[in-house]
């Protein structure tokens, strides 16, 4: 970042998106930061007049800037101000007594001033509120009429409830968001599309429309909880949901396209050349051929707890990528913005329309297919010639030493081995659970099906395998080979390595996670589920034999509420251990002989300023417990003591290593001293696993001498596990 400040000028040159942050103490010179930190790590500090002492709100190229310095707080004074060409546009005072000013969303109708072939005669600018929608009409200079209308009101409701408008995009001249309806009686949200129409006749009136036809979008279970987020793109409405849980982490993306004729959502699997900017408040697109953008990626711009990062969320391989914002002169800043520069987007625009017309060419399709099919017939006919020569040979080895090879192979060395030929499937057994291998293994998703890849911490290569056979499930909970798989309506535990499911009864009520405490085929297994209630924690358990499942409320301890950590519980010791997502303390749930118990114990003395994630895992015999900084930029862990019921701060594990992720952690003894004191964890730096050494304090992967200070640049892939 740049230490003089600058005076007010055009953005530089750089042909990326821009982040705009305001920041400093208001009774001074308010200073802006503009950035493209996360594809170039630039930045630059300005004190520009005009935005002095505002709060701003982004609609593409044009920011709305709200002055925070009136007296009067039932006031609003607006100006847009268009950064890259300094053209300014003073709107009306609006009298309007409103407390969450925060959460106001903004929009227009087109550009106020023309820009290449998008010229607009006349523009209507829309503020949203709770309950209320406002609009106001304004015109270019050089018009007969020249200068803004005053505010129009009207009433932002369904059957009499105040809606509030979650997200808002314009097409064609017309405004369509999603509407949130909170239903009182159920304690639920409704979200509804909504369309805003001005009136053509000069009256300066609009009309509101809500569609209860035409339905959002839902998300499948992994974003039971999500941000929503609308975009306009190429002439189309995209909606994007991103998932999320206590943490605010973002736990997958899911992107859907409205067809407006059929009055439809279709699901989008891919953006071709193109990444969606998202923030709450206002959303934009980009081309991914221009500068370091990446194509088929939604880019979230986080903010004030979570992260102070930009997630890069890819749709090809479902995983994101933290970047890095810039750091601020004063943290306390309003709620940074998108702004991107409209001309590029009218030129990517073009070449978009120019793509779909050359992928909609019938000849071209054609012929594409009658060529992969050619290569297909080719390759089978290969393959199976291929095969036949190998079974030929391997048929006359002495199935004894088959057997003897097999037991000495790695693991992905022994599936490969199996899928030889017959002979050898038929003369080795069924893969079991840390036969043919050391060390845990990490098992990544790729797609939203059963797809994954299966990684080794201690080789360069990698097995892919399909693990389940239909859309939308997740990974839950994974212990001695075993996963808990949820597919939004019932349970299933299945084991990759012999192919063995079991079904347990549907769950009664939506759960934050879920456990169990041995192999779910072993009379003694007890599985768990715990979730968050308002006057303490419901916690459902199954017994192995049970047909339906059994619950227990507890009421908060000490008036401690109690959110249970994203990760899964950890049986240990006759019983469930959980910790508590935002404090830290120790929960323990014991069934017993007798009647369930519920105990909550002391937390431990985590670094200050609050950490970002916590796990537990079982390690020699004790109780471990793993907290990370925000953004990995610290690590901390602690042995619970059991005679004196408190945590004790720990730098060495001895002779073990850690393995944690949120569906799974493990501890392994470990004899190669160089491998000792590391906590691999669920990230990847190009196709190797992380880890995070207590002897340096820093993150590495192996194979290379590079060291890294947090989780910047690292990929995490949305569904993994260790197992």
């Amino acid at each position: 970042m740049d230490d003089k400040l600058r005076p007010p000028s055009p953005l530089p040159g750089e042909l990326l998106p821009w982040i705009v942050y305001t920041h400093g103490d208001a009774k001074s010179k308010k200073v802006q930061t503009f950035s493209t930190s996360p594809f170039n790590n630039k930045s630059y500090l300005k004190s520009v007049p005009e935005m002095r002492g505002k709060s701003i709100k982004a609609h593409l190229d044009w920011l709305l800037l709200r002055d925070q310095r009136l007296e009067d707080p039932d006031k609003y004074s607006f100006t847009l101000w268009n950064p890259f060409t300094l053209k300014s546009i003073q709107l009306p005072t609006l009298n309007f007594h409103y407390e969450g000013h925060a959460n106001m969303k903004f929009a227009l109708t087109s550009s106020p001033s023309p820009c290449d072939d998008d010229i607009s005669n006349n523009c209507f600018a829309f503020l949203f509120f709770e309950g209320w929608a406002f609009c106001c009409q304004f015109h270019p200079k050089g018009r007969d009429v020249p200068g803004c209308s005053s505010w129009v009101s009207e009433r932002f409701e369904v059957d009499g409830v105040a809606t509030s408008m979650l997200t808002v995009v314009t097409l064609n001249g017309i405004l369509y968001g999603c509407a949130c309806i909170i239903d009182s009686v159920n304690n639920s949200r409704i979200d509804r599309l909504v369309c805003i129409k001005p009136a053509d006749d000069g009256s300066n009136s609009f009309t509101i429309k809500f569609l209860p036809l035409i339905s959002m979008p839902r998300a499948p279970l992994m974003l039971e909880q999500c941000y929503t987020f609308m975009v306009e793109s190429c002439g189309s409405i995209y909606i994007v949901l991103a998932g999320t849980s206590h943490d605010d982490d973002i736990h997958g993306v899911q992107v859907f396209e409205l067809d407006l004729h059929k009055g439809t959502w279709g699901e989008v699997k891919c953006l071709g050349d193109r990444a969606f900017l998202l923030v709450q408040g206002g959303c934009s697109w980009w081309p991914a051929s221009t500068g370091t953008v990446k194509g088929n990626c939604v880019y979230i711009l986080q903010y004030e707890y979570v992260h102070d990062a930009v997630l890069c969320c890819s749709l090809t391989d479902c995983s994101f990528t933290i970047l890095p914002c810039p750091k601020l002169l004063n943290p306390r800043s309003y709620r940074p913005v998108w702004v991107t520069p409209q001309h590029n987007r009218v030129l990517a625009r073009r070449q978009c329309e120019k793509y779909i017309e050359k992928i909609d060419d019938d000849d071209v399709v054609k012929s594409c297919e009658a060529e992969a099919e050619v290569v297909r017939t080719t390759e089978c006919k290969s393959l199976l010639q291929h095969d036949k020569k190998q079974e030929n040979r391997m048929y006359k080895l002495p199935l004894h030493i088959i057997e003897l090879i097999s037991k000495y192979m790695h693991l992905f060395d022994y599936w490969n081995f199996r899928c030889t030929c017959k002979t050898i499937q038929s003369a080795t057994l069924i893969p079991q659970w840390k036969k043919n291998n050391v060390l845990p293994l990490l098992m990544v998703f790729e797609d939203e099906g059963g797809l994954c890849r299966i990684i080794d911490p201690c080789r360069d290569d990698s097995h892919s395998c399909t693990l389940h056979g239909q859309d939308f499930f997740d990974i839950k909970f994974s212990k001695n080979g075993w996963l808990l798989i949820y597919d939004g309506i019932s349970i299933q535990v299945c084991n990759p390595f012999t192919r063995e499911k079991r079904c347990t009864p549907r769950p009664t009520r939506r759960f934050d996670n879920i456990g169990f405490s041995s192999d779910p085929t072993c009379s003694s297994c007890l599985t768990v589920a715990i979730s968050y209630c308002d006057d303490g924690i419901i916690i459902n358990y199954l017994r192995f034999e049970d047909k339906e499942w059994n619950s227990c409320h507890f009421g908060n301890n000490q008036g401690i509420e109690f959110y249970p950590s994203y990760a899964g519980p950890m049986y240990y010791a006759g019983g469930f251990y959980i910790l508590n997502e935002y404090t830290g303390n120790l929960g323990v749930f014991e069934l017993g002989d007798g009647d369930p118990r519920w105990t909550v114990y002391d937390r431990p003395y985590v670094r200050a300023g609050g950490f970002h994630s916590s796990y537990l895992v079982e390690c020699g015999g004790d109780l471990i417990s793993v907290f990370i900084g925000k953004n990995g930029s610290w690590v901390q862990l602690f042995r619970f003591n059991y005679l004196n019921k408190k945590w004790v701060r720990i730098k060495d594990l001895g002779s073990h290593i850690l393995f944690i992720s949120h569906t799974s952690c493990f501890s392994e003894a470990i004899k190669v001293n160089r491998m000792r004191n590391r906590i691999y964890l669920p990230w990847l730096k190009g196709n190797n696993i992380v880890y995070y050494s207590l002897e340096t304090e820093k993150y590495h992967v192996d194979g290379s001498d590079d060291e890294y200070k947090d989780f910047f640049f690292m990929k995490q892939p949305f569904r993994c596990c260790w197992i």
